[in-house]
């Protein structure tokens, strides 16, 4: 049994980082005792459009969001992956990767949004997830009904919390956690119809976009 500190991964795009996304990793960190909460941007998503903002500019933003909060921490590991391969990056690859640097007894939970969980079959591997982390969901009221398959598959492996910390992967858990009703869509759209975004995402963010002409159509 492992007493390890619980390392948690929250991906996205980040296109652009906003405060739904810092909040929700605070709430996080709290709920889950944790550390740290690593903020990791998809390099190349598979599961959506290619992100407005280059990977670059999007680690750029993050960096800038959480300069005064250190228990965010950044991680540009499948931009790098990407960069040097050229492949598409997949989660289960992500874990890997994890796993091999942070050694076999360290708990690592992966965070994703119960919007994603519906669609958790279509991704790479997926029935591999709990052999390399436990899945941490997040509940958000509008998400669609989880299909049956993936209910089945997670429902042996569902723990509470605390749980997380004894075990280096295999258990499922759900948080409710404070959001705030914030879209990087809608930020996109609003900064190409030269509407102000103020106060929706932080102020260093904001410049950046205003000085890369970032979304503007």
């Amino acid at each position: 049994m492992s007493t390890s500190v619980l390392h948690v991964y929250m991906g996205g795009t980040f296109d652009p980082i906003h405060h739904g996304h810092l909040r929700a990793a605070l709430e996080l960190a709290h709920a889950l005792s944790a550390q740290t909460v690593h903020l990791v941007p998809n390099a190349n998503p598979s599961h959506r459009s290619e992100p407005r903002a280059s990977f670059e500019q999007r680690m750029a933003m993050l960096q800038l969001a959480i300069v005064n909060h250190p228990v965010l921490h950044a991680d540009d590991r499948e931009g790098k992956r990407f960069a040097r391969t050229g492949e598409a990056i997949y989660t289960i690859d992500t874990l890997r990767e994890l796993r091999a640097e942070l050694g076999r007894d360290t708990p690592i939970a992966w965070v994703l949004g119960s919007d994603q969980l519906a669609a958790l079959d279509t991704w790479k591997e997926w029935q591999r997830l709990l052999d390399v982390a436990h899945l941490v969901v997040v509940r958000r009221p509008d998400a669609p009904r989880v299909p049956a398959n993936i209910d089945a598959f997670l429902a042996p492996n569902r723990a509470s919390r605390a749980k997380l910390m004894e075990q280096p992967a295999g258990y499922f858990t759900q948080v409710d956690i404070p959001q705030l009703s914030i879209s990087a869509t809608r930020i996109r759209e609003m900064v190409g119809a030269r509407r102000s975004s103020a106060f929706l995402l932080p102020d260093s963010v904001l410049r950046f976009i205003d000085e890369h002409q970032l979304y503007r159509k």
